[in-house]
């Protein structure tokens, strides 16, 4: 039995995951899915992966997830989606052959903080050399970007096996026509621009903002998600005022979380994203807007950039917003369009990421048959 564990706060993509490791990988039929979840009337934002078939088991607390584990044959598996709580960081550390058993999928809000790549202080130090611990006993660590999985390793020592994953949860995209991508010097419509993907502080809004407060006169809208769980309630509310400060009425803040089919809509209405992120984060938008042909810009310093620009997908630099004309900006060949589109399906595509799961859960079926050491 593979036993997947999620967290309970991201009800907007947790059941996209069940569905694509459910039937869409080898190890669909053998998984069983853990999910922390405090609030029971979340619960029911799973009533279609419990229809579909999927094994799933709500958990209130730790002492939840270890009377499950404490019943864990020494041939199954523990496949950790995120690891952002410290109670779950100790209940490892106590459990030496429990992570011999387990791989954590590491996403960005793990790791990506000074006191995990940048520890100061004694209690910062110790909290971190403590997950080194943990991080060495896995059986395996997964990333969603490759460069991610070097900062782990330099922050915590660990060199162990490694394999990047993904989560291609596309089943709500339509495909864009070239007709349908904006052309400034035709379109009779405001371009539309998303900037960042939630309230979190990481998102760095108002540079962004202020770079393109020269176009206000332009025919533009700017929209800014600032409803998202992980957010900050005091930074939305200086992301706003200083949006409206800088750009008018042309700055659209978004306050409400829409439900997913209404938000994958939105993104179809969405000319070009914005991301000044200083990390990484928002991979569902960024690789929803790749598939469509959409205009990118990302923070040349993230692992995000470094892995697009890898792959030979043409992305924009945040820092270069502030030297284009508005025609630069909005603009676009219909060649490089079409050849994003062209390597994401080639490398993010639901395909892909089923390929990337079943390399791991046949390293996890090794373990189990005794063929790994």
């Amino acid at each position: 039995m593979i036993y997947h564990v999620l967290p309970g706060n991201c009800e907007h993509l947790v059941p996209a995951i069940i569905v694509l490791l459910k039937e869409h990988t080898d190890g669909g039929a053998d998984s069983q899915f853990l999910i922390f979840c405090t609030d029971v009337q979340n619960e029911r934002k799973y009533e279609s992966c419990l229809e579909k078939g999927a094994k799933i088991v709500f958990l209130r607390s730790p002492q939840d997830l270890a009377s499950i584990v404490g019943a864990m044959d020494r041939r199954d598996s523990l496949v950790l989606h995120s690891i952002l709580h410290g109670r779950l960081w100790d209940f490892l550390f106590r459990r030496p052959r429990l992570c011999r058993q387990a791989a954590w999928v590491a996403w960005g809000g793990d790791f990506h903080y000074d006191g995990f790549l940048r520890p100061r202080g004694l209690r910062q130090r110790l909290r971190r050399w403590k997950r080194g611990v943990v991080a060495r006993r896995l059986r395996a660590i997964c990333t969603l970007v490759p460069g991610d999985y070097d900062l782990i390793a330099a922050s915590l020592g660990c060199a162990g096996n490694y394999f990047r994953v993904s989560y291609s949860l596309h089943s709500l995209l339509q495909q864009k026509t070239p007709s349908q991508w904006f052309d400034p010097a035709s379109a009779e419509r405001p371009l539309r621009v998303l900037v960042g993907n939630s309230a979190a502080p990481t998102n760095r809004h108002v540079p962004v903002l202020e770079a393109l407060a020269p176009h206000r006169q332009e025919n533009m809208e700017i929209w800014c998600p600032l409803s998202y769980a992980e957010g900050d309630p005091a930074y939305a509310t200086q992301v706003v005022e200083r949006g409206r400060e800088v750009l008018g009425d042309r700055f659209k803040p978004m306050m409400e979380l829409m439900p997913k089919e209404q938000y994958a809509a939105f993104l179809d209405s969405i000319d070009i994203l914005v991301f000044n992120h200083s990390r990484q984060q928002g991979l569902f938008n960024l690789n929803y807007m790749l598939f469509q042909g959409k205009k990118v810009f990302l923070r040349p310093e993230t692992t995000t950039y470094a892995m697009l620009k890898e792959l030979g997908i043409e992305v924009g630099d945040t820092d270069s917003i502030a030297t284009l004309s508005f025609r630069e900006f909005a603009s676009m060949e219909p060649s490089a369009r079409q050849r994003n589109i062209e390597l994401a399906q080639q490398h993010l595509s639901m395909e892909c990421a089923a390929d990337q799961w079943n390399r791991l859960f046949a390293f996890l079926r090794r373990q189990r048959d005794g063929r790994v050491q």
